[in-house]
């Protein structure tokens, strides 16, 4: 589901615009960035560690 929410999300973005994804696997991730990057836009990734498991916030600038 975070790939179909973030592409309606970048859809819906002007072109410079950037905003926020926050996943919780590692499949995920990769999912949204793979699709984040079919559509021109860069992605930052940066991970946190909680005391049961990574997550992963993305940040997603829409070329």
């Amino acid at each position: 589901m975070p790939v179909v929410e973030t592409r309606k999300k970048i859809l819906g973005s002007s072109p410079g615009g950037s905003f926020e994804v926050l996943v919780e696997t590692g499949t995920s991730r990769d999912n949204v960035i793979r699709m984040a990057h079919n559509e021109s836009c860069d992605v930052k990734v940066t991970t946190r560690e909680t005391e049961a498991e990574e997550e992963y916030l993305l940040t997603i600038t829409r070329k």
